[in-house]
């Protein structure tokens, strides 16, 4: 049952920044904890976000988050930044908006298992970056090479500092042709922050040639990501899902499985945003702009 893999969510590793962008990290910075209560549930989580069940002392969690679910669907929309160096990849330029909705549509294919609520990924917006913008956000460490996380971390100053028409877009991604590098690691396609959709840190960097589709899989990781997703293999259900099964939140997800999210991928995500979920109407609308605000994180 379920509930016998929810009472094992006990942390959650993220780095110093409150980035997981790679498997490897998991053992590296701050290390949080989710308290429980003595029946073993996550009351007092939902208590300190401030959510009653149903006005009740009902504190059976998963059965409430199920119900709080039931006929909802999240909309999570999409605002894509292009620089320079996609653009010079990208192969039809005056197709560009086409290219980005059919991405779009084939990160949203790795999310169509989801359900209870069901994830829907929608091409909000897209803007293409001046030189003087990608001076502002990229950092580029050598040629050709991306710094993955202090590009990260430019790119949320720069989102923050525009008009609330793209503040309120649920995830930002920064599409480069460039080699998204974390550390000394090029194997990266993708980095985000751990479940930074809707506040100030909803940002993501992935690379893509503009061609191939190749940066999906890196685009859909990276949304599961800010949306609560931990990567398999790591805390806190290191042994329930390891990386070598081949989900996409594994490292290198190449099996017949690299399409589909493991089961604790979407525990993870049920618990990041299932708390809000009773907020959000059945009609369509993005899910930071459902709930009517956008978190401030700090």
């Amino acid at each position: 049952m379920r509930a016998q893999y929810l009472v094992i969510i006990l942390s959650l590793s993220v780095n110093a920044h409150g980035e997981q962008v790679h498997p490897k990290s998991r053992n590296e910075g701050y290390q949080g904890s989710i308290e429980f209560d003595e029946k073993g549930n996550l009351a007092a989580v939902l208590l300190r976000k401030g959510t009653k069940l149903d006005g009740s002392e009902n504190t059976d969690l998963e059965a409430w988050l199920f119900s709080a679910a039931k006929g909802k669907t999240v909309y999570v929309g999409l605002n894509f930044y292009m620089d320079e160096s996609f653009y010079k990849k990208l192969l039809y330029k005056v197709k560009a908006y086409d290219y980005l909705a059919a991405f779009t549509k084939a990160v949203q294919i790795r999310f169509w298992r989801l359900t209870m609520p069901r994830v829907e990924i929608v091409f909000s917006a897209s803007l293409w970056l001046t030189k003087d913008q990608q001076s502002e956000i990229e950092v580029v460490k050598s040629t050709g090479k991306l710094d993955g996380r202090k590009t990260l971390e430019k790119l949320a100053a720069f989102v923050a500092g525009h008009p609330r028409t793209v503040e309120e877009s649920d995830v930002v991604i920064l599409l480069t042709g460039l080699n998204v590098t974390d550390g000394e690691d090029s194997s990266v396609q993708g980095v985000s922050y751990y479940a930074g959709a809707c506040s100030p840190k909803r940002v993501a960097v992935v690379e893509d040639d503009g061609r191939t589709f190749k940066g999906v899989n890196a685009a859909a990781q990276q949304v599961a990501h800010l949306l609560g997703a931990t990567y398999d293999g790591t805390l806190p259900l290191a042994n329930l899902c390891p990386a070598s099964w081949g989900y996409i939140m594994s490292k290198n997800p190449n099996t017949w499985k690299h399409h589909r999210f493991s089961l604790c991928s979407e525990i993870m995500m049920r618990f990041s945003y299932g708390f809000e979920i009773s907020q959000v109407p059945s009609t369509p609308a993005n899910f930071c702009v459902a709930q009517g605000r956008i978190r401030q994180k700090t």
